[in-house]
């Protein structure tokens, strides 16, 4: 549960429960990482329900719909899809289909709190699947590819954000005033010594899930997958910002693949362990069985095995969240190799600790 104040300060947040998500998009997950890590001091948020809707836009700011979503996204030339069924979101879809300027900003939600972060990523969109069901448009497919950072100045409808405005399915988007942000400094070098850590930190995490040694935590089938997935890295990956953000996009895809794997291995342990509780009650098993189906200390016994494979899975420091929000609200590239670099060496470490362990073996 959460409350926040009127400034959109927030006053209280105890650890939600979730169901096989392994979410890491958290307020109270980011507190927690300042107190290892500085560049985490980067991150703001914006209380779209405390936002002023008369503040003024400046000239240089840009006016645009804004898209919260779970995620984030880095300034490559890779493209993505946007699958949208929401009103708000097809509605959204089909008048930038229409207009002369294709573009809007996308920003992490957080899923406790509900705020959005401050920088997002601005999304062209490229490409629209339109699909009718009984005449009515139903949904709307995108794909869009990121043209830059900005940060976002103001929310002009916030009411469209509302717990109203959601159970009424309204088809009002938000719009918010944004401002780009000026590309890299590419005059800046990089440390010679961090990029060379880098470099050697995440050879050694390739290394490690190319052993094809498998365990629970790990399964041979993902080490498989990953194997053809994970290019080697030079110190050319990180000569450019734009060299940069492709290679953090490749760690951001490892870091996806090993959440969807660990999140499937859940979703499977659960099942059965439902299943096994519901065949011992008797009688005619209904599937599939529900958390509802189980008895007080049967769902207690689901809760806990969420937890455990959560802590599991922020233990190994790959999270493909909240580290690349950071990066993007980090606003130099000096700072983006160093906050790389030193995330880097702390997940080689740990999984080099895992693997002489209990996993790997």
């Amino acid at each position: 549960m959460v409350f926040i104040s009127a400034a959109g300060k927030v006053l209280m947040c105890t650890r939600p429960l979730w169901s096989c998500s392994l979410d890491t998009a958290f307020e109270w997950l980011v507190d927690k990482r300042v107190e290892s890590d500085q560049f985490y001091e980067t991150l703001e948020w914006i209380n779209i329900a405390s936002s002023d809707p008369s503040t003024p836009v400046d000239e240089e700011d840009l006016v645009m719909p804004l898209y919260p979503l779970g995620a984030s996204y880095f300034p490559t030339n890779s493209t993505h899809i946007l699958n949208n069924v929401e009103p708000r979101n097809v509605q959204m879809a089909l008048d930038l289909m229409e207009a002369d300027d294709k573009r809007f900003c996308v920003a992490l939600r957080a899923t406790d709190t509900g705020r959005v972060a401050k920088i997002g990523t601005i999304m062209e969109i490229e490409e629209a699947d339109v699909q009718l069901q009984d005449e009515a448009v139903r949904r709307v497919v995108v794909t869009c590819r990121p043209v830059g950072v900005a940060e976002i100045v103001s929310v002009l409808n916030p009411s469209a954000d509302s717990p109203e405005s959601r159970i009424r399915r309204s088809d009002e988007y938000l719009t918010g005033a944004v401002r780009l942000r000026k590309p890299s400094n590419t005059e800046v070098k990089a440390n010679t010594e961090a990029v060379d850590g880098i470099v050697a930190d995440y050879n050694s995490i390739r290394s490690i899930f190319s052993s094809k040694i498998g365990d629970s935590m790990f399964p041979v089938q993902m080490l498989e997958a990953l194997e053809t997935a994970l290019p080697e890295w030079s110190t050319e990956n990180f000569s450019t910002p734009s060299e940069f953000w492709n290679s953090m996009e490749t760690w951001q895809i490892l870091c996806n693949t090993v959440r969807e794997w660990r999140r499937a291995s859940l979703s499977a342990d659960l099942d059965r362990f439902m299943v096994v509780a519901a065949s011992q009650k008797g009688g005619i098993l209904n599937l599939p069985v529900h958390p509802e189906d189980l008895n007080p200390e049967e769902r207690r016994r689901v809760s806990e095995m969420e937890l455990q494979a959560h802590d599991e899975f922020l233990l190994l420091g790959m999270d493909p969240v909240l580290d690349c929000q950071v990066l993007l609200s980090i606003d130099n590239f000096s700072d983006h190799i160093s906050f790389f670099a030193n995330l880097l060496n702390r997940v080689r470490g740990r999984l080099s600790v895992l693997k002489t362990n209990e996993h790997f073996q």
